[in-house]
């Protein structure tokens, strides 16, 4: 059962720590993660029923630490998705609602000051009375659903430890939606349909061609500025090639402006032949 018990809570685990990974669709991942879990624990509750643990510390430190924490992210999601099932649109209405939701998360905290001092502190005074079985214990410290509840497979108290967790996490979340709601928007990364088709040293006689002309803001502009952008638009990346390859121009034997020298015979020859 210890076994049957550790594994549920590693999976558990690890399907929490996905949840934080992907920002997303919290709804889905809610829905799968409740339906994964409420068998386990269905059959866990099963196995506790007949289960006589060995030692006192055994059963002390299951229901402190194990069924605490598998229970905690089951209600953490439970609240998860009411919480983002019921949220309406917009971040002004958002935003209210979030921080509506976050001072019901801790209702809890002010209803259970007891033992919720006791889980902060780690204290360990009453773990015998609130966290064995066969503990008689205070009527005015059980939850009303306990009476109704096997004991075999609960100790109450156990319950309010992952009350507690699940509260403790939701504000986190809670939170967390807040602050993302105030973040500034992102800019949209630029995406060009552009394609240029030609030799990187061609665009740099271009470039350099309208930098020494001062086409492009009086001639007030960096060359590497003027690539960058011309590159984004153009889906080339020139980086610091463009100096190597003014380089190369420079260095011509012959011709030194052989694209523009193109360009200017090809539209020449494009107004003549329309000109006929």
């Amino acid at each position: 059962m210890i076994e049957f018990s550790n594994q549920i809570l590693n999976e558990i685990e690890q399907k929490n720590r996905n949840f934080h990974q992907h920002k997303k669709e919290y709804i889905r991942h809610a829905k799968e993660i409740i339906l994964w879990a409420e068998p386990r624990i269905e059959e866990l509750n099963q196995h506790l029923k007949t289960h006589q643990f060995r030692t006192e510390e055994e059963e002390i430190h299951f229901f402190k630490k194990v069924k605490p924490k598998i229970m905690a992210i089951v209600i953490f999601y439970k609240e998860v998705l009411r919480i983002e099932v019921a949220k309406p649109p917009g971040k002004v209405l958002q935003n209210k609602y979030y921080k509506n939701a976050l001072e019901k998360s801790t209702e809890y905290f002010k209803k259970e000051p007891k033992i919720y001092k006791y889980y902060r502190a780690n204290a360990e005074t009453y773990d015998t009375l609130y966290f064995t079985r066969d503990t008689q214990k205070d009527v005015l410290e059980t939850e009303n659903f306990h009476i109704n509840i096997d004991s075999r497979i609960t100790t109450c108290f156990d319950y309010k430890i992952a009350k507690i967790m699940a509260a403790e996490a939701i504000a986190n979340f809670i939170e967390e939606q807040i602050a993302h709601l105030h973040q500034p928007q992102k800019e949209k990364p630029f995406l060009s349909k552009w394609q240029w088709t030609g030799s990187k040293t061609d665009l740099t006689e271009l470039i350099y061609a309208l930098h020494t002309k001062k086409s492009i803001n009086n001639g007030n502009a960096d060359i590497m500025e003027i690539a960058t952008d011309l590159g984004k638009l153009l889906n080339i990346d020139l980086n610091q090639s463009i100096y190597r390859n003014y380089t190369d121009i420079k260095s011509r034997k012959i011709t030194k402006t052989k694209f523009l020298d193109a360009l200017s015979e090809s539209l020449n020859n494009k107004i003549l032949e329309e000109e006929r």
